[in-house]
């Protein structure tokens, strides 16, 4: 019981910031020119789930983490006169992001070598089929409709770019543990309201 409950503490707690980072910087990249948010947002999802994940050592946490932060974004649905779209599109990819992340992180070895080869292919990969769910579902907004050399872009620069961050994030990270959830469980109960209440009030403007 210790042991789902600590995996339960650590979802919402790294899902909560997820959920907080989406809120507040995903919203203010996008005041920068098209395309900059998509350099950083992916990076940063990489790290919420690979910190929840190296937390418990357990890969279902990537997507539970996903999950909360999903539930985060769809608040907008409850908005009036915004686009259904605006929500569902950002917590389709955030549940097909963990999707390929966990497979990432079944096969990662830790081994260094080609690191930058291998970041890069798993950022390939999400928008890939981020892409293609797009075409399929044919949403009233999105990348699809960005026309082909926004497409190009977002699955070429966008994938290489994202590569290098979590490559070089991969070649520095530390032993991580994280105390603060054990120390004070109550705190990722605190984030998950934080996130929900930031998510509502930033989608007003």
């Amino acid at each position: 019981m210790k042991e789902k409950e600590n995996l339960f503490l650590v979802v919402l707690f790294f899902g909560g910031l997820w959920g907080i980072t989406e809120a507040t910087l995903g919203y203010l990249l996008h005041f920068l020119p098209r395309g900059v948010a998509g350099f950083f947002m992916f990076p940063i999802a990489f790290y919420f789930m690979r910190c929840a994940f190296r937390e418990t050592n357990k890969p279902q946490v990537i997507f539970y983490t996903a999950v909360v932060a999903a539930g985060i974004k769809l608040i907008d649905l409850f908005i009036p006169f915004k686009s259904p779209a605006s929500s569902l599109n950002p917590a389709m990819a955030i549940l097909l992001e963990s999707a390929v992340v966990y497979l990432f992180m079944r096969v990662y070895n830790e081994k260094k070598g080609h690191i930058f080869w291998k970041t890069t292919l798993l950022s390939f990969a999400w928008r890939s089929i981020f892409l293609l769910s797009l075409f399929a579902l044919q949403p009233s907004e999105g990348i699809h409709q960005s026309g082909l050399p926004q497409i190009i872009l977002f699955l070429s620069l966008h994938s290489v770019i994202n590569g290098l961050l979590i490559g070089w994030y991969l070649l520095s990270e530390k032993p991580q543990k994280t105390r603060i959830i054990e120390k004070y469980p109550i705190l990722p109960f605190i984030i998950v309201v934080v996130a929900i209440m930031v998510e509502f009030g930033f989608s007003h403007f």
